[in-house]
Order: C-alpha cells, then sequence, then structure tokens
C-alpha cells in the first residue's frame, strides 16, 4: 500500500587522493638562509584540503615557518616531508636537502724572507665538506708576478705581496678567505774596490765599497 511506504535519504561525499608534485632534491649553504620548500598538490573534489611541512629525518634540529626553512642546527643531509590531508584522503612525499657551512680559514703570521720563493701555511675547518671543494691561493697585490704550486709562491720581483687563501665548499655564500703579507728581499749587490798598496804615512785611507738592493729593509 502506497500509505504503507516510507523512505530516508543519506549523503556520502567521496573525496580523491591528492596528486602531489615535489621539487627536487637540493643543496644549500646554511649562510643562504632562509630556504623555501616548494611543492604542490592538485585534488579533484577539495575537501578543503590542507598541506603542512615537517621534518622527517636529519642530524639536528631545524625551523620551519610554513614551507620556508629559516633555521637548521648542524649541516647534512635532512628529510622533509610533505602531507596533504583532503578529508578522509590523505597523501605525502618527501624531498633531500643538504645543508653545507661555511669554512673556518687559518693563515700564518706576517713574514719576510731573503729571495723570490717562500712556501705559505695555510689551513681551514668545515663540518660538511662539499663535493666540489676547492682550497687555493691567489696573488692580492704585489709589485710583480706570482706562481703558485700548492703553498709554494714563487714572484717575479722583491717587493711587498699581499696573498689570498681562499676556500669555496660548493656555493659562493660558503666561501671564506684570509690574507698574509710577505715581503721578498733581494740579495745586495755589492761593488768593491780594487786591491791596494798604502803606505802608512798616508793613512788615515779609505776603502771604496758601495752595495745596490732593489728592495731597501731598510
Amino acid at each position: 500500500f502506497k500509505t504503507c511506504e516510507a523512505s530516508e535519504n543519506v549523503t556520502i561525499n567521496f573525496y580523491d587522493v591528492p596528486v602531489i608534485e615535489m621539487q627536487d632534491n637540493d643543496e644549500v649553504c646554511l649562510e643562504d638562509l632562509p630556504y623555501d620548500l616548494t611543492a604542490s598538490f592538485t585534488v579533484g573534489c577539495d575537501y578543503p584540503a590542507t598541506a603542512t611541512w615537517t621534518l622527517f629525518d636529519g642530524p639536528g634540529s631545524v625551523e620551519l615557518d610554513g614551507n620556508s626553512i629559516t633555521s637548521v642546527e648542524y649541516c647534512g643531509i635532512y628529510t622533509f616531508e610533505y602531507f596533504v590531508q583532503n578529508g578522509p584522503c590523505e597523501a605525502s612525499t618527501t624531498v633531500q636537502i643538504a645543508f653545507y657551512d661555511k669554512p673556518q680559514v687559518f693563515v700564518q703570521e706576517d713574514d719576510e724572507i731573503c729571495g723570490l720563493e717562500y712556501v705559505l701555511e695555510a689551513d681551514y675547518v668545515v663540518s660538511c665538506a662539499h663535493k666540489d671543494l676547492t682550497a687555493g691561493w691567489s696573488l692580492v697585490d704585489g709589485p710583480g708576478d706570482a706562481e703558485f704550486v700548492e703553498d709554494l709562491v714563487t714572484v717575479t720581483e722583491c717587493g711587498e705581496y699581499v696573498f689570498a687563501y681562499t676556500v669555496n665548499n660548493g656555493f659562493a655564500a660558503c666561501e671564506a678567505v684570509s690574507t698574509v703579507t710577505i715581503n721578498f728581499y733581494d740579495v745586495p749587490v755589492i761593488d768593491m774596490q780594487d786591491n791596494a798598496e798604502v803606505c802608512l804615512e798616508d793613512l788615515p785611507y779609505d776603502i771604496d765599497v758601495t752595495f745596490a738592493v732593489a728592495c731597501d729593509y731598510p
């Protein structure tokens, strides 16, 4: 009978799993912080969906402001998780960011030498060395040219030279430089009179000798 019929409705919402597009793994100098992580997602039916970044793994703690990494405790490789919640559906993926530190550079004290060759001394400390780390000497200032073979420098003429020891840990911001001043002096060239004969009655007698230097100590 129609009068003995009843009905009731129910609403079911169907949501889809978010599709995430994540950036590639990356490398960052700690001096370049903050660093913005990049990811996006698409959903066909928006719950609305929400997305959050969290630290998944790493050698230290980090500070995150949304997708921005503002502080990292230690250099090294960190894994960050991007998590998207769309109602009952969820999806996540991770990205690895390798952080590198700026080197500390130590050079010797200023010095002087007779001659045109000198063995320079320098060292550096870095906690996380990049595969492209470079370290070496260069001429900053001086009256002549300079040639370097590792720590041995040869200059073309005497005088005061400033040399820089530069360590680059893979990035412009992770580069450190320290300088040292070396004074190169030349061997004096002596011009002596010829041997002579003198009568004792002619004393005093002045010996005639001169010297020449290109770079005076003085």
